[in-house]
């Protein structure tokens, strides 16, 4: 064998599993997080769990996963301009905990899956068609305590 083919298949020996991994790996995923809580500290009783909860599927932030998280501080003009923010960013998952923050994530797109916690009755404020399929775009845990009390 020649010496450059010899190099040749050296380096394309090297370099190759490094591609292959590369192509495994694809793009990071990116979720939105819109939150109606003034900064991180505030929300941390909502976002500790969820970077818990994430980190044991094997997804870290800022290495296997981007956060993009927005603090609306319960300024409702803030909701929809943020959440419209995250939609232009192409998220590929939105997540809010409920209230004002979902309306707005509702409003801002038909297509992003959204997931939503503490919606006493999403189907009563119409953001599912029902508990068992609710349709569209979004999805979430609900607290059906207004059919206990």
């Amino acid at each position: 064998m020649r010496r450059r083919e010899f190099i040749g298949f050296v380096g394309g020996a090297t370099v190759w599993p490094l591609a292959v991994r590369a192509q495994h790996l694809g793009r990071i995923p990116v979720v939105g997080i819109l939150f109606y809580f003034a900064n991180a500290e505030d929300a941390a009783h909502y976002r500790l769990p969820l970077l818990k909860g994430l980190a044991e599927f094997g997804y870290i932030s800022g290495k296997t996963i981007i956060l993009e998280e927005r603090y609306a501080n319960e300024v409702p003009e803030r909701f929809d301009a943020f959440a419209a923010e995250l939609v232009n960013l192409k998220v590929d998952v939105l997540i809010s905990p409920g209230g004002s923050p979902i309306f707005a994530l509702h409003r801002a797109t038909s297509t992003i899956p959204t997931v939503f916690v503490g919606v006493s009755d999403p189907v009563a404020v119409h953001l599912a068609s029902s508990l068992s399929k609710p349709g569209g775009n979004l999805s979430g845990i609900t607290q059906m305590t207004a059919d206990i009390l």
